[in-house]
């Protein structure tokens, strides 16, 4: 996966999995954008497992 300056992300691997969460739960994804200062749509991205993806993998080698 990328890297990204420490200064620029945003989120850290429990911040997601909170989102995840959240979202699951019927949390709008317009509301987990303003409550972690991300995009609606980066918000989507990290739901569909298309952004933060390693946090979905370390969940299923950890349940290993």
């Amino acid at each position: 996966w990328q890297t990204c300056s420490t200064q620029s992300v945003k989120l850290t691997d429990d911040k997601v999995r909170e989102i995840r969460s959240l979202s699951a739960g019927g949390t709008t994804r317009q509301l987990l954008g303003q409550m972690f200062g991300v995009s609606d749509s980066m918000v989507g991205l990290i739901v569909r497992n298309k952004a933060w993806t390693h946090v979905d993998a370390e969940a299923q080698i950890e349940a290993a």
